[in-house]
């Protein structure tokens, strides 16, 4: 609810927007004078006149130097004719649009300038373009600084004063007919805001920093950085060495260095990676954001270690990349990379976790696009979802007070108040240190060479004969770390920066900063009380001090030394870490006295415990039991990595004795058999079967058929059936059969002799396994006794029907990752009752609700809700889509879905199997699944808050609400760029298809 302030408050609010006015006016006046003196030259806003082109960083002052080959504009038509025709207007001043570069990031387009175009003939011709209001809505200089272009779009950020309400600021903002676009994450009363058309932005945002009614105003300066030099030449692959028994660990000379490229490197110029990895290798509660252009979340070394992600660009990724953007598929792979896995490489901490934040693409030209709002919120968004170690492999620039802010906060608020850890690459163009690595709250990373060497521009084999580019250098540099021949992973396939899934010649200090991150979280594992502080203080006082006399400014405190950092850190004993099942369990232990550990919002939890200590270790949670009830540990003398639980709703089972384990033979359960073979069997009775099954849990399980003979037998027991509902759940598996198996070997459930569940032979491939079974029987629940029985008849071909694991419950969830109350439990089961899915993972079955979908899971999803459970789609001939091949995980399928005319691809003929779909996306295919290829639906009204009409699918969006298959995402919202999750799916498939 807003506020609305006192009449003392307005009339201070008053007084502000007068002062505006006034120093707007004021802006307007004093350069009819710079106007007359260049020429006579109309009035222009202060911005256009190069004496006065500056904005605010810190409440400072920062003059501006526009580029001389660019310029910034936003065209009134998507029509390549219309924009061609106005640029041709302009020739004495523009050069070809087909040089332009279009930016994503406020739909702009950079124009190229003529040779030999002057700053004066520049701002003139900006001018005579913002006349032609037909052609251009938006005109601004780009910005030019050592390392980065600076463009403007038509938006700006301003912070207000605390004391000033949303009433306040819509005033101020519609005063200034000022549109607020959102809101910054994490900071209080500072938004992302856009000007009307025409308005010249930069004039706008210092309005609102000079007249007082914002504490901070700036520009939302898009960003347009080369970030690595990434080309380059290594040695062959080398090894085998020991260490890890990765298959490129034996190139990976940052992690031991034992000259392997030859005898002019310098021995041992490494990190002691093998030498710390002796005390740990990290832990699974720590997690490092990789805040980059994406990392691909599909990565067979990457994937298994990676949390939720985030893209704060907008593009819906879920913290993947777009196209060839591998630049934090790299970084990933150095920091934290799944190791002694036997393929790929290692990461420096191999048992932390990635966080892929995604807040920049690479665009056509190889350069970094991003801007300050993206960079803010991903930040923020790293250290508020857990985030220990926020890595920026990234820099370049002008200074920006939001995303200082950003910084400071998570170098102050994260990980409870103490602190996340936050590393920036220093840059690679030996020069100064680039923003924001210069600031004091960070850990700036210079990269040093194969002779211990900061890396400079030299063509040797201690640089890598890599001359094109050097290490930044200087003052604010804190630590080093090897930068040049670093194997990592690449995005995987034709992607990325090589066509396999691993890359040999990542180099530059953003090599070097996930490699003092990896060392940050094998320091955090060991104490994660530590602050980010006491861990930056670990890693310098610990780095090797290579050029001598301590701190210098080539290096540092010197490289980062990875066993000495883990030695330095105080902690008498070792770490119990992993995954409790469930965010928020309390995890309890012995240590002296009673002690307590609590798991993260993730489910993560990490605590210390002595050397030698011996006991045990048990989660509880209100409302869920845990799979192992406890672990116990006896004389503990490493690191206990790993340590998960599974955590779900309790359930009451009626059964007596459901994985019959009290065969002794059995009290509870009734035994019938044609040929005296009773079903119940003992490992040490039947082994396992004759090697087809064997017990589910326990020693004990229910084998029907396995002999020569024809057999007809059933387990039986007489329950007493809860009043209401029930569900009966059990576990089955068809074991081994001859050719001549059929439908006359038959399992049959039956309650009272009423059929409730039958499987025949000719099922086996659905039950290769044990599979759980999970049946209503609502219709008995009576608060009387049933007799439920088990049977099977097998022809004597060696059938195998094997049960385990049965319960009787007046509710049993299908998934043991949604609970019974949980919101969209009936549509998730619908959907796993009509075969469109068979969920996430088996043995337990999971679903994994929260996961957001990829573009592939859609297509398999909507193509079985038009043709059924059972539907199987053409083979593909991978001629489709160019990163859609034969051997792609659903390809059938993905070109089925095009062939239908549902989709035509994400663009320049691609599929992008594996981005998450977003709201707005997904509308759009299930109206097309539902109704057919050629329909349109009607135009939007715009029912929603955040789908304006006119914008991309508001009228599929509306259709949808319109149909009842969404009511949004709440608060009168749809939330149209948000990824699509899978508990969102399940509730969207069951309506738009009438699941039953």
């Amino acid at each position: 609810m807003r506020n609305t302030r006192s009449v003392q408050l307005f009339s201070k609010l008053l007084s502000a927007i007068t002062l505006a006015a006034m120093i707007f006016s004021a802006f307007l006046a004093g350069n009819i004078g710079s106007a007359q003196a260049l020429g006579g030259r109309a009035a222009r806003s202060t911005q256009e006149d190069g004496n006065t082109l500056f904005y605010f960083a810190e409440g400072k002052r920062i003059q501006l130097t526009p580029s001389l080959s660019w310029i910034s504009v936003k065209f009134t038509s998507d029509d390549p004719a219309a924009q061609s025709a106005a640029v041709g207007g302009f020739g004495a001043m523009l050069g070809s649009l087909d040089q332009a570069r279009p930016i994503l990031f406020g739909n702009i387009t950079l124009l190229p300038l003529k040779a030999n175009v002057t700053e004066q003939a520049l701002l003139e011709g900006i001018q005579s373009l913002r006349a032609d209001k037909e052609n251009f809505s938006q005109v601004n200089p780009v910005f030019q600084t050592p390392d980065a272009e600076m463009a403007l779009t038509d938006e700006f950020i301003a912070t207000f004063p605390s004391d000033f309400s949303m009433d306040d600021i819509d005033a101020i903002n519609a005063f200034h007919n000022v549109e607020l676009v959102d809101s910054i994450l994490g900071q209080d009363n500072t938004f992302l805001l856009r000007v009307a058309s025409g308005v010249d932005v930069l004039a706008m945002a210092n309005l609102y920093q000079q007249s007082g009614v914002a504490l901070h105003s700036a520009p939302n300066f898009v960003r347009i950085v080369k970030i690595n030099p990434t080309e380059g030449q290594t040695g062959q692959y080398v090894g085998p060495m020991a260490g890890t028994n990765d298959t490129y660990y034996p190139s990976q000379w940052h992690l031991n260095n034992n000259q392997q490229y030859g005898s002019g490197t310098t021995n041992d110029a490494d990190i002691d990676a093998p030498e710390a990895w002796d005390r740990t290798t990290g832990s699974s509660s720590v997690i490092i954001a990789v805040i980059d252009e994406g990392v691909d979340l599909a990565h067979e070394d990457l994937s298994s270690k990676l949390v939720a992600g985030y893209d704060a660009t907008g593009l819906g990724s879920g913290g993947g990349p777009s196209g060839d953007d591998a630049h934090g598929t790299n970084v990933g792979g150095l920091a934290a990379a799944s190791s002694s896995n036997g393929l790929g490489v290692a990461g420096v901490c191999q048992q932390c976790r990635i966080m892929p934040v995604r807040i920049a693409y690479s665009d056509m030209f190889g350069y970094w696009v991003t801007n300050d709002a993206t960079i803010a919120n991903g930040i923020t968004w790293a250290y508020q979802n857990g985030a220990s170690i926020l890595n920026n492999s990234w820099g370049g620039g002008l200074e920006a007070t939001v995303i200082n802010t950003a910084i400071s906060n998570a170098k102050t608020l994260g990980r409870g108040g103490k602190g996340s850890v936050v590393v920036f690459s220093a840059g690679n163009s030996n020069s100064s240190v680039s923003y924001p690595a210069y600031l004091d709250s960070v850990i700036a990373v210079v990269a040093s060479n194969l002779c211990d060497q900061r890396k400079k521009p030299i063509a040797d084999v201690c640089n890598g004969y890599e001359y094109w580019w050097g290490s930044n250098y200087g003052s604010p540099v804190d630590i080093s770390a090897p930068g040049v021949w670093l194997y990592s992973t690449d995005i995987t396939g034709a992607a990325g920066y090589t066509p396999g899934n691993y890359f040999a010649e990542m180099n530059g200090t953003s090599g070097a900063a996930p490699i003092v991150a990896g060392v940050a979280g094998l320091v955090l594992s060991l104490d994660s009380n530590l602050t980010a502080i006491e861990v930056q203080t670990i890693l310098q006082n610990t780095a090797d001090d290579v050029n001598g006399g301590g701190y210098d400014v080539e290096m540092g405190h010197g490289r980062v030394n990875a066993y000495r950092a883990v030695q330095a850190v105080t902690t008498s004993g070792f770490t119990i870490s992993g995954d409790a099942g469930i965010g928020g369990a309390t995890l309890t232990y012995t240590d002296g006295t009673v002690k307590t550990a609590t798991a993260d919002s993730n489910g993560l939890y990490s605590f210390q415990i002595p050397s030698g200590w011996s006991g045990t270790v048990t989660p509880t949670k209100t409302g869920y039991e845990f799979t192992p009830i406890s672990r116990s540990y006896t004389s503990v003398g490493a690191d206990q990595p790993n340590q998960n639980y599974a955590a779900a709703v309790p359930i009451v089972n009626l059964l007596q004795d459901p994985s019959f384990e009290d065969y002794t033979p059995s009290t509870h359960w009734v035994e019938t058999s044609t040929n005296f073979v009773t079903p119940l069997c003992t490992i040490a009775d039947c082994t396992n079967g004759a090697g087809t099954a064997g017990p589910r849990t326990g020693s004990v399980w229910a084998w029907f058929g396995g002999t020569t003979k024809d057999e007809a037998s059933s387990v039986t027991q007489t329950v007493v059936f809860p009043t209401g509902t029930a569900n009966l759940r059990f576990y089955l598996w068809i074991g081994r059969a001859d050719s001549g198996r059929g439908a006359a070997d038959q399992f049959t459930v039956t309650v009272d002799g009423v059929v409730v569940f039958t499987a025949d032979a000719t099922e086996m491939s659905a039950y290769s396994s044990y599979t759980m079974v999970n049946l209503d029987v609502s219709s008995f629940a009576d608060g009387a006794s049933h007799d439920i029985a088990f049977a099977a008849n097998t022809s004597g071909q060696m059938v195998n029907f094997n049960l385990d694991d049965i319960t009787l419950a007046e509710a049993i969830p299908t998934f043991t990752d949604v609970p019974l109350d949980y919101w969209a439990r009936s549509y998730i089961e619908r959907l796993y009752n009509s075969g469109i899915t068979r969920g996430c993972g088996s043995n337990p079955l999971t679903y994994c609700p929260l996961d957001s979908v990829t573009r592939t899971q859609m297509a398999i999803f909507i193509l079985r809700g038009i043709h059924g459970s059972g539907y199987t789609p053409p083979e593909a001939s991978g001629t489709v889509f160019s990163d859609v091949t034969t051997s792609t995980f659903g390809a059938a399928w993905i070109e089925q879905f095009a062939l239908e005319g549902i989709t035509s691809g994400c663009g320049s003929g691609k599929f992008c199997p594996n981005d998450y779909v977003t709201r707005a996306q997904i509308a759009i295919f299930l109206l097309k699944g539902k109704h057919g290829s050629t329909y349109v639906p009607p135009a939007a009204s715009g029912d929603f808050a955040d789908v304006p009409v006119g914008s991309f699918a508001a009228d599929w969006i509306e259709q949808l609400a319109a149909e009842g298959i969404t009511s949004g995402c709440g608060g009168g919202n749809f939330c149209p760029s948000q990824n699509v999750t899978r508990d969102q799916m399940a509730v969207f498939l069951v309506k738009t298809f009438n699941l039953p």
